[in-house]
């Protein structure tokens, strides 16, 4: 391995990126603490207003997390194993949520299942509510399974074939094969599809933005006190929260 004082403009992007990390995300960070005035993150935690947002984002994100890991494993055993015709389309299926805008799914959504949806009121003369906690698990499970998919796939393409041929030659039905083989060997990318969906999720904005109507959780609330009241200390409070999350996710992934 090269030492990066060989690599001199290696060395001056990685100081580059630690700066702006440094400036953009630590120091607001630290000031929403010494900021004088503020009460840093005593005054804001006392207040209680973090708590409905937090739990909000726990629950989102158990919910889609859990509903687009399994559809993108679904999905990926489905590309891996099977031997379906049109394949090369559903590959590009699978990842035509990741090439869209972030609220992109939440607008179609929106157009084809709201009050005046093609569907629900064009098709079935129905108004539903489509708003809120239901809302958001259904259009981020769509958004993000993608990711899921990716990473199940790579482990599952690179498993080995002859194991699972060997459970079959010794009489294991498919069941049993899938469980004792098949998903043992998958498990180191369904814990990073678990882990890197998740962080995605909690973090989504545009989603919850556009579909969550009162169900608030932590991206959404910064959003609305830095419109709405100019709280930019508030929100970087909140923001810190969100943030911890995210870095324990990510501690439990490099694990």
């Amino acid at each position: 391995m090269r030492s990066l004082r060989r690599e001199p403009a290696l060395l001056l992007a990685l100081l580059a990126v630690v700066a702006l990390v440094l400036v953009f995300i630590v120091y607001p960070q630290v000031q929403v603490v010494v900021a004088p005035g503020s009460g840093g993150y005593a005054s804001f935690l006392e207040g209680g207003t973090w708590v409905t947002p937090f739990v909000h984002s726990l629950e989102v994100m158990a919910l889609s997390t859990t509903s687009a890991v399994l559809l993108g494993f679904v999905y990926a055993y489905a590309m891996v194993y099977s031997d379906m015709r049109w394949k090369p389309f559903f590959r590009l299926i699978g990842i035509l949520p990741l090439l869209s805008p972030p609220f992109v799914v939440a607008a179609s959504y929106i157009l084809l299942f709201g009050p005046r949806g093609i569907i629900t009121y064009g098709v079935f003369g129905q108004t539903p509510i489509i708003f809120g906690l239901l809302g958001i698990w259904g259009v981020q499970t769509i958004a993000f399974f993608p990711f899921a998919y990716q990473l199940i796939a790579d482990a599952l393409s690179r498993s080995d074939a002859r194991m699972e041929q060997a459970a079959r030659n010794l009489g294991a039905g498919p069941w049993r094969v899938f469980r004792t083989v098949t998903l043992p060997l998958s498990r180191p990318g369904l814990g990073a599809a678990i882990l890197t969906t998740a962080i995605y999720i909690v973090e989504d904005f545009g989603n919850p933005q556009l579909i969550g109507g009162q169900f608030t959780v932590l991206p959404t609330q910064a959003y609305n006190l830095i419109s709405g009241f100019g709280e930019f200390t508030s929100a970087a409070a909140v923001s810190t929260l969100l943030l911890l999350i995210a870095l324990a996710l990510y501690l439990a992934k490099i694990r």
